[in-house]
């Protein structure tokens, strides 16, 4: 009887992409607001990672929004996330530490863009602390916690 090996389909992480991922690091680490793959560690000992940004022009009122798990691509100066989203967390409530955490990445193996490509790592993320617990629920006029002072909504005397 003979037996046939099939090989891995899946790539295994190497030298080049070694090379790549430290490329990519250098160039996000270039970026000094809060960034996707960033760890929040909030008042309740919660810690999730950030999986949208919300700053630039035209945002009323700048946050970020975190996730428990998901998946984190690392490219060229950018991580992009898929997965569900927690709530926005306003940027007025966070602290960025010294500390950094790793954070699981992947990329395209050798930078080839095609199905069942992906090979993992993780890289050292920045770690900021949030002043308020996970679950926090905000006012969308003025980001107040709520409840709170007002009640959410068209109620909001903070607003004013």
């Amino acid at each position: 009887m003979t037996t046939i090996e099939w090989p891995d389909p899946y790539p295994k992480f190497d030298d080049r992409d070694a090379e790549l991922v430290a490329q990519y690091e250098a160039s996000l680490n270039k970026v000094e607001e809060p960034r996707v793959g960033d760890w929040i560690r909030f008042s309740d000992g919660v810690t999730h990672r950030v999986s949208h940004v919300w700053i630039g022009d035209g945002i009323e009122n700048p946050g970020v929004q975190t996730s428990a798990g998901g998946s984190f691509h690392l490219g060229d100066g950018y991580v992009s996330f898929s997965g569900g989203l927690d709530p926005s967390t306003p940027l007025a409530v966070l602290t960025l530490t010294e500390e950094t955490k790793p954070g699981n990445v992947w990329i395209f193996h050798h930078n080839w863009w095609k199905a069942h490509n992906a090979v993992h790592t993780d890289i050292p993320f920045r770690v900021y602390e949030a002043d308020v617990p996970s679950k926090a629920k905000w006012c969308d006029k003025c980001h107040a916690i709520v409840p709170g002072t007002h009640k959410k909504g068209d109620d909001c005397v903070r607003a004013a």
